[in-house]
């Protein structure tokens, strides 16, 4: 009787045991799923919070457009960040605040447009769209940096070159202004 008392005694601890580790793997099962998930999540979020801040806005999917080569935008989104975390280094500021300084710094209004009349051809001042605005600050900021090695380094300075009235591309600026500048007495011939 004894050894049965013993059979039984282990046959019921058999099978608490085994509805013990049931339970256990499904707690590990949804342990590493939930850490699976987790990871997933940090790393989305990861992504995004870079991603966003350049997705989002405007001006910056045109930068990164500009910096484009051979369709690899992957590598104009980490050369945008670079450009963004040198900024904050030097400055400790928001990279995109220079960038809207600079925008506004580099803004023009106004360009020049050959109008025939009379048999003569005319420079005439016409207002811009803003969609060309943005086109041609970053042209001038791409023009003034061509020839230097590092364009990282170069684009960030530039950038802040500009933003404490230094930079090249604000020699741009005043040569197109100052055509339209010029021909202001012609204005007349087109109007909007």
């Amino acid at each position: 009787m004894v050894v049965k008392k013993n059979v039984e005694f282990n046959y019921l601890n058999f099978i608490k045991i085994k509805k013990f580790r049931k339970l256990a793997l499904k707690k590990k099962k949804t342990k590493f799923k939930r850490n699976r998930l987790i990871k997933k999540q940090l790393r989305f979020k990861h992504k995004n919070l870079r991603l966003k801040l350049i997705q989002k806005r405007y001006i910056l999917n045109k930068l990164v457009n500009l910096f484009n080569k051979k369709g690899k935008k992957v590598k104009a989104y980490h050369i945008l960040l670079n450009i963004f975390l040198r900024i904050r280094i030097i400055t400790k500021k928001s990279p995109f605040f220079f960038i809207l300084t600079v925008i506004k710094k580099l803004k023009p209004y106004v360009k020049v447009v050959k109008i025939r009349k009379a048999g003569k051809i005319y420079e005439v001042p016409v207002p811009l769209n803003k969609k060309k605005q943005l086109f041609l600050i970053f042209k001038w900021i791409i023009l003034s940096i061509k020839n230097k090695n590092n364009f990282i380094k170069a684009f960030s300075s530039e950038i802040l070159d500009i933003y404490f009235k230094k930079g090249n591309s604000l020699k741009f600026k005043k040569d197109f202004i100052k055509k339209a500048y010029e021909n202001r007495a012609i204005t007349h011939y087109r109007w909007y």
